[in-house]
């Protein structure tokens, strides 16, 4: 039904003109009062407005489980924004830094995605119980507010702002999950790259990565990488590392250096595989991010961090006109070792299918 009103014939037509929601209760003698069926009638017709059609199964369902499966991106979708944003934010964010941080352990990537996934279904099944008497009560709230903001306009008004208010919006979905993956990309860059930072605060050298040979050094310094690393000729690297190469590929190495080349009747689509001792350097990660910090112009990947075969690798890799270049880096027994991988542009595919194989190889 529509509001009646008895006009104060005491108001000029100026008043009326100039009418606006301060003094409108005193271009009018009373108020409407609506009778307890009519208000039923209303509330009703405003849960429709706000809630949608299908109101009825909020009030008599306890589990809804579009918000079970969904999560955030139903609060989103029901305009519940703060939270469908802060929810899906983060589940997105713990997904893309585990992915980075331990982007060569599968076995720490299974483990940490099992965690969260467990996680969040156990917050999906507490939204979807909670979440059907939350929004009625959240709807009711704002139902009254409109109601008492809008008492004086008529009914078919007060309906369309409800309607506007609540309901569901698929355009907002799309809109800020966008917005939130390119957001929790930039936060996981940022997050992965001060955690292994972190990792490799200057310290006494670890006993565990000292041998018989080397005594412990309370001086620790560090160099800055300018673009050249001096390499260790003295060393015998057959001592430090072994290695598993295909027959595919040429041994090129000398006594202080592996060195091995993909065979091939084009030196220019090819694939060469390194491993050295420098001198200089005493933190691998500090070096590595140093490295990827000059490389920047030329693609460098984000820093990461590997384990195989008990052996901690920090490494990236990066882009240019001539291919790809894959850089690691460890710290054994006090002395800093380089590995690299360089794919050329044009290179056959058994390159990149052979690196794994070669890197996960070394002990």
């Amino acid at each position: 039904m529509n509001n009646e009103y008895n006009i104060n014939k005491d108001v000029t037509f100026n008043d009326l003109m100039n009418n606006d929601e301060n003094n409108q209760k005193e271009l009018f003698v009373n108020e409407p009062v609506k009778s307890d069926e009519e208000q039923n009638t209303f509330d009703t017709e405003m849960m429709k407005q706000f809630i949608g059609k299908k109101y009825g199964k909020f009030l008599t369902k306890k589990f809804n489980f579009s918000a079970f499966l969904f999560g955030g991106v139903y609060l989103i979708y029901r305009k519940i924004y703060l939270l469908g944003i802060i929810y899906s934010f983060l589940l997105t964010l713990l997904y893309q830094v585990e992915v980075n941080y331990f982007v060569n352990d599968p076995s720490k990537v299974t483990l940490f995605s099992s965690i969260i996934f467990v996680t969040s279904v156990i917050i999906n099944i507490i939204i979807g119980i909670r979440f059907n008497k939350s929004y009625v009560n959240k709807s009711f709230s704002k139902i009254k507010s409109i109601e008492e903001k809008s008492k004086l306009r008529p009914d078919s008004y007060v309906f369309n702002v409800a309607h506007s208010k609540g309901g569901t919006s698929f355009f907002m979905v799309i809109l800020l999950l966008a917005l939130i993956g390119a957001g929790s990309t930039k936060a996981s860059e940022f997050i992965v790259t001060n955690l292994n930072e972190r990792k490799t605060i200057p310290t006494i050298k670890s006993i565990d990565n000292l041998n018989n040979n080397t005594s412990i050094n309370n001086d620790v310094s560090y160099d800055k990488y300018e673009g050249v690393l001096p390499i260790d000729t003295n060393i015998r690297i057959a001592d430090n590392f072994s290695v598993a190469i295909p027959n595919t590929f040429k041994n090129n190495s000398e006594v202080n250096k592996y060195s091995y080349e993909y065979i091939t009747n084009d030196t220019f689509k090819t694939c060469k595989f390194e491993l050295y001792g420098i001198l200089g350097f005493n933190n691998h990660s500090l070096l590595i991010n140093q490295m990827a910090e000059y490389d920047k112009d030329t693609l460098a990947s984000v820093v990461s961090k590997s384990v195989n075969n008990n052996i901690e690798w920090y490494w990236y890799s990066k882009n240019d006109s001539f291919g790809k270049k894959y850089t690691y880096a460890t710290n054994k027994g006090g002395k800093i070792y380089i590995m690299n991988y360089q794919i050329d542009k044009d290179a056959p595919a058994e390159c990149e299918n052979s690196r794994l194989q070669i890197i996960s190889s070394v002990k």
